[in-house]
C-alpha cells in the first residue's frame, strides 16, 4: 500500500480550500479535439460557462497544426476519430519537446480494460466517460489544474504531491504501484458499470413482462374466454367508439341482437359441455357471416346465450339483409353439420342514424325488444326447436 507522508487540512474533518496559487495563472487554455460537431459545441459551452478559454479542433491533424501556433493549459480529446484517433494524437504531443508538459485527458466509454493500458503508453494524463457527466468532468479538471500548480510549487523530491477531493496529499510511492492502483480502480469501475448495466437490463425485461401482463389482463377483462368474442364490458368499450365513428363520418349502423332458442333444452338434455360447444360455434357463425370486405362489424356474446353485432357499413346497411345475411348462415351451418341438435337464433334489429341519434344503451334496447318479439312469434307458431 503506498505511504501518506503529510496531510494539509485547517483542521480534523474539515476539507482544505484550495490556496491562492494552486491553479495555474492567468486564463485557463483548453484544446478541445473531438470530431462531433455538436459534442463539441456541448463541450465547449458547458467549459465556457465556466470561463475556460476553449479551442476547437475536429480532427487530431487539425489539434496538431493548432499546437504548433497555440500552446494550450489543457488538451480533451475524444479517442475514436477518424484518421489520427485519440491515442495517436496524445503519443506525438508527447513526443514534441514544447508540448510534452500538456496534460492530455482522454473521453472513454470505459468498456475494455485495454483502453487504459493503451492510454498510459501513449501518455494521457486522465479520463473521462462518454457520455459524461458535467459535475465529474469540471472535477477532472480542478483536480488536474490543482496538481499541476502544486506540482510546480513544492520543492519536495521525498514524494508526489497530490490534491484530491479537497486535500492535499505527500505521497512516497513506487511507479508500479500507481499502476496497480490504478488498475484495480479501473476494474472496479468495469465491473460497477457491468453490474448496473445487468441491473438495468433486468429492470428493462421486468417492465416489459409487467407491461405485457398488463395488456393481457386488459384484454381478459374485455374478452369472453369461451368464444373468444367481446364480453359485455368489451362490447359497450368498443360500441361507444363505433358510435363516435358513425357520428363523425355521419353514417347509419346498425345493431343485431340474436339469441340461442331452445339452448336450455341443449343443456338439460345433452349437457353443459355440449352447451358450450354451441355458444362457440354460434360465435364462429357470427365471424364467418360478417367478416367480409365490405361489412365492418363487432361482436360480443352479452352473457348467456345472448349475442350481439355491431355493423358499420358505409354503404348504408338494410337491417332486414342483415338479418336474412345471419339466418343463412346459421341454415349452411347446419346443413354441413351432423348434430343432435340445430343451432337455431331469434334476431331483432335496431338502426342508428346520425341523423336521429341515440345511445348505445336505446340502441341495444329497441334490438332486445324485436328479438323477443320475433323469439314469442316463434313459439306462437310452433317454429322455435
Amino acid at each position: 500500500m503506498p505511504k501518506l507522508i503529510g496531510r494539509e487540512a485547517s483542521a480534523v474533518g474539515q476539507l482544505e480550500q484550495p490556496k491562492a496559487g494552486m491553479v495555474p495563472a492567468g486564463p485557463v487554455q483548453i484544446l478541445v479535439v473531438e470530431d462531433s460537431v455538436t459534442q463539441a459545441l456541448n463541450l465547449r459551452f458547458l467549459l465556457q460557462k465556466r470561463g475556460y478559454e476553449v479551442s476547437v479542433c475536429h480532427s487530431g491533424e487539425d489539434a496538431l497544426r493548432h499546437l504548433q501556433e497555440h500552446k494550450p493549459t489543457l488538451i480533451i480529446s475524444d479517442i475514436v476519430m477518424p484518421g489520427m484517433d485519440g491515442y495517436e494524437l496524445c503519443r506525438l504531443v508527447r513526443e514534441d519537446p514544447e508540448l510534452t508538459d500538456i496534460p492530455i485527458m482522454l473521453m472513454t466509454a470505459l468498456s475494455d480494460p485495454k483502453e487504459i493500458i493503451k492510454a498510459l503508453a501513449s501518455g494521457a494524463t486522465n479520463f473521462v466517460t462518454k457520455p459524461f457527466d458535467a459535475q465529474l468532468l469540471m472535477s477532472r479538471l480542478q483536480y488536474i489544474l490543482q496538481n499541476m500548480a502544486m506540482r510546480r510549487e513544492s520543492r519536495d523530491d521525498k514524494g508526489v504531491q497530490v490534491f484530491f477531493a479537497g486535500e492535499s496529499y505527500t505521497l512516497t510511492i513506487e511507479p508500479t504501484q500507481i499502476v496497480d492502483l490504478l488498475f484495480s480502480s479501473y476494474e472496479t469501475a468495469v465491473m460497477h458499470q457491468r453490474q448496473l448495466e445487468e441491473a438495468n437490463k433486468s429492470l428493462l425485461e421486468a417492465n416489459e413482462k409487467l407491461e405485457r401482463l398488463t395488456r393481457e389482463l386488459q384484454e381478459l377483462s374485455i374478452v369472453d374466454p369461451l368464444t373468444e368474442l367481446n364480453n359485455r364490458r368489451g362490447f359497450f368499450y368498443l360500441a361507444e367508439q363505433q358510435l363516435a365513428i358513425a357520428r363523425r363520418q355521419k353514417q347509419q349502423m346498425v345493431l343485431l341482437y340474436a339469441d340461442l332458442d331452445d339452448f336450455k333444452s341443449i343443456n338439460d338434455t345433452l349437457g353443459h359441455q355440449q352447451g358450450d360447444l354451441v355458444l362457440r360455434e354460434t360465435a364462429e357463425i357470427l365471424r364467418r357471416t360478417f367478416r367480409s370486405s365490405d361489412i365492418v362489424a363487432r361482436f360480443a356474446r352479452l352473457g348467456g346465450d345472448e349475442f350481439v353485432v355491431l355493423i358499420l357499413e358505409p354503404s348504408g346497411a338494410v337491417p332486414e339483409a342483415l338479418i336474412s345475411r345471419l339466418e343463412t348462415g346459421v341454415r349452411e351451418f347446419n346443413d354441413r353439420q351432423e348434430r343432435p341438435y340445430r343451432i337455431s337464433l331469434s334476431i331483432g334489429a335496431a338502426v342508428f342514424s346520425p341523423d336521429d341519434p341515440c345511445s348505445i344503451d336505446e340502441l341495444l334496447s329497441r334490438a332486445d325488444q324485436m328479438m323477443y318479439r320475433n323469439k314469442n312469434l316463434k313459439k306462437s307458431e310452433g317454429l322455435e326447436s
